[in-house]
């Protein structure tokens, strides 16, 4: 695990990243609240690998996010 701290680039890059990384997860969150999307359709629309839309679906179920899949393979935010 690299040391960010080293150069003033790395820290702007790893921060860049973050950032991206942090938008990308509000955006699917709006998105699963809106409708239900496949792993395909999200891997598609945000250019990521299915791996990573099960990662991120793991991680909003572990913060608290009530996320359910329907019969046909598509993810959505369960309203309460």
């Amino acid at each position: 695990m690299g040391n960010w701290k080293t150069t003033g680039r790395r820290k702007k890059e790893g921060g860049t990243i973050a950032a991206a990384k942090l938008l990308r997860c509000l955006q699917l969150i709006k998105l699963l609240q809106t409708r239900g999307v496949t792993a395909t359709e999200i891997s598609k629309h945000f250019d990521i690998s299915e791996r990573t839309v099960y990662r991120y679906v793991a991680l909003f179920e572990e913060v608290g996010f009530p996320i359910d899949k329907d019969s046909r393979g598509k993810f959505f935010i369960v309203s309460e």
